[in-house]
């Protein structure tokens, strides 16, 4: 069990605050039309969006799970995540513009106008299914499983506390919530990474010098 101590807890407790605070301000607006709720009014900056996206990325399965598989047999663990950079290269320069001049917000709405809405039906009962048994759950169960380790907290309420206070401002406020949070986290994520890495190599004798290419 980890020695936490109270200066710790009122962190861990601020953030969550500070989260929830974010969803509510940003989400707040009277979503009157779809777009306002799926698009955010089209309002949001460059920065936030990547931020977002970052956020979006990571999560415990790469903090917890892929660190730890990767130290156990290699970087080979990683290397899906370079299908990343095709990937988000076709969305922003093939499938975005093209959602844009077709006024599309959902991809099951795109598939519904270019084919039918049984296309549109078959393509969100599969997305749903396939988020919740593969990913969603794993997800959940690691932070839960984080916050019960960290914390001594039971692990089933741990994972409750995560799912609601996360579906508490998603629904809420729609994807403005969602990506301001996400923009708090993504900079927190980054920089935690980083502190964490250059932590590390500083405990490795020669470990900060052979990451720069020094000496």
């Amino acid at each position: 069990m980890f020695n936490i101590s109270t200066f710790d807890t009122v962190i861990f407790i601020g953030y969550i605050i500070a989260v929830l605070v974010i969803g509510y301000i940003a989400g707040r607006r009277e979503k009157k039309k779809a777009s306002g709720y799926f698009l955010a009014g089209k309002t949001l900056p460059w920065y936030a969006i990547g931020f977002s996206m970052i956020a979006t990325s990571i999560s415990t399965e790469q903090f917890i799970g892929a660190g730890a598989k990767s130290y156990e047999v290699g970087m080979a663990v990683l290397h899906w995540e370079w299908a990343m950079l095709p990937s988000f290269t076709l969305l922003a320069f093939v499938f975005l513009p093209l959602y844009l001049r077709r006024n599309v917000f959902t991809i099951p709405e795109y598939l519904e106008k270019r084919f039918n809405r049984t296309a549109r039906t078959m393509f969100s009962i599969m997305t749903l299914v396939s988020y919740l048994v593969i990913n969603l759950s794993g997800v959940l169960y690691s932070g839960g499983y984080t916050l019960h380790k960290i914390f001594n907290m039971p692990l089933m309420g741990s994972i409750w506390i995560l799912a609601v206070i996360t579906g508490l401002y998603t629904i809420y406020g729609g994807l403005a919530s969602v990506v301001w949070t996400d923009t708090l986290q993504g900079i927190m994520l980054i920089g935690g990474g980083a502190f964490i890495t250059i932590a590390g190599l500083l405990k490795i004798p020669g470990g900060l010098t052979a990451a720069v290419g020094t000496g």
